[in-house]
């Protein structure tokens, strides 16, 4: 009998801890794990593809800005070992069935890969930028949307002339420069590449001020990348604490062009314990 309410206990108690283990991972795998489309949903897509094809059989002079040249290139085996993974294969036979085609293409590969996941930074800034939705929407959805943005000329120049970015404008404190009122995109990325190839300098020294910069602006896109922050569970990096936590590393003597990002986020959290979410 004693041993009866005892199993009893112990499956209840077995019950009672995995309940909580599935309220506690619930949120993590609804977030990172699931698609972010349904498998299943593809009826746009074909009407993309079917359009595709329309542009692929007329002159390359005349092709919509949506399709890029590579689009129409063979898929690379690296596609279709991700769409095997991502259990696929059968899907994309049966858009080469319904388009009637031998194969897809490298960009049909990509935009049934792209179903499966978000949109990059760079994606997310265009349609934040147009005040287009971003929730919900996979990376294939952002560059239907940012080809039919572009289509526009006046939108490539709208976007080409928006207000430099954060660390665009970085580039001018970090080389002691003065940034000119107003700066654009488009200027910043002009004087930053004039400046970077001034061939005045001895190339030793280009190189070193090309590397310093480089390492600097990429540490920084990781840091601020969402993807990152979430994996990191950390608040948005501003320019200005990270810039403190780079020139103290340096004060220690290490060279930007080598400075390890996690060492940097280190140094962040330490000045700033509350960018921790």
């Amino acid at each position: 009998m004693d041993a009866l309410v005892f199993l009893i206990l112990l499956a209840a108690l077995a019950w009672w801890v995995y309940t909580k283990l599935q309220k506690l991972f619930k949120p993590f795998t609804a977030e990172r794990a699931s698609p972010v489309k349904k498998a299943t949903d593809y009826s746009w897509v074909i009407a993309r593809f079917n359009y595709a094809d329309t542009q692929e059989r007329e002159k390359p002079s005349s092709r919509n800005s949506s399709f890029p040249a590579w689009y129409f290139d063979e898929p690379t085996d690296r596609q279709l070992k991700k769409l095997n993974e991502l259990g696929l294969p059968g899907t994309w036979k049966g858009v080469c069935k319904t388009l009637r085609r031998n194969s897809i293409t490298k960009g049909m590969a990509s935009d049934l890969i792209g179903l499966h996941y978000k949109p990059d930074e760079n994606e997310r800034a265009i349609l934040r930028f147009f005040k287009k939705p971003l929730s919900g929407v996979s990376q294939t959805e952002a560059r239907q949307l940012i080809g039919e943005i572009f289509a526009d000329p006046q939108n490539k120049e709208k976007w080409e002339n928006r207000p430099a970015s954060p660390i665009e404008r970085e580039f001018f404190r970090f080389f002691g420069l003065i940034a000119p009122k107003g700066l654009s995109t488009k200027q910043a990325k002009e004087l930053i590449s004039a400046h970077l190839d001034d061939e005045s300098l001895a190339y030793e020294e280009r190189l070193n001020r090309e590397n310093d910069w480089d390492n600097y602006a990429s540490m920084y896109e990781e840091l601020t990348d969402l993807e990152f922050r979430r994996d990191e569970e950390i608040k948005k990096v501003g320019i200005t604490v990270y810039r403190e936590a780079v020139d103290e590393l340096k004060r220690k003597g290490e060279s930007v062009s080598e400075m390890d990002m996690y060492d940097v986020l280190d140094r962040i959290r330490e000045k700033k314990p509350d960018i921790d979410k």
